[in-house]
């Protein structure tokens, strides 16, 4: 199972080290940025935003859910930069799920049972896109069916 600290670390990786596609500027973010301008010292903030804020956010994601770190990682990020619904719901759409744009039972067992390398390359793919500032929800990139055969899975609604 995903590890919540793992992610963390990983997403918000410090400023001297390699960017990788799973990194934040947390000074980029909207509410980091409030935050600052409202007085908060940016070490009491970091605590803040570790152990409220994005621990929040692994939960609504059901972080501890995936199997798949790297999944749960990239996950993480695109909730943290604010496009996770628009990812959950190409997902959901793909496979023919009620489109909530949250993750449900019926989208882990995608994440934890069906994730193929296509659907992680896609993942890969839609968080890099959407990083590059396209924000509509048809933005994500499409999954290409003929590359897959979800047809024979048994997904319960």
């Amino acid at each position: 199972m995903a590890d919540y600290k793992t992610t963390f670390d990983h997403v918000f990786r410090a400023p001297q080290t390699e960017v990788d596609i799973f990194n934040v500027d947390i000074n980029s973010l909207g509410c980091w940025k409030t935050l600052i301008s409202m007085g908060f010292e940016p070490d009491e903030l970091l605590v803040l935003f570790r152990q409220q804020y994005c621990i929040e956010i692994w939960k609504q994601l059901k972080g501890e859910l995936i199997k798949i770190q790297f999944v749960a990682d990239l996950l993480f990020k695109a909730s943290v930069k604010g496009y996770l619904e628009e990812i959950l719901i190409k997902l959901q759409n793909t496979f023919s799920l009620p489109c909530s744009g949250v993750v449900c039972h019926q989208t882990l067992y995608i994440l934890n049972d069906c994730m193929s390398s296509i659907l992680k390359e896609w993942l890969c793919w839609s968080v890099v896109y959407l990083d590059t500032g396209n924000d509509s929800a048809t933005a994500t990139i499409p999954i290409p069916s003929y590359l897959f055969n979800h047809s024979t899975l048994t997904i319960r609604h």
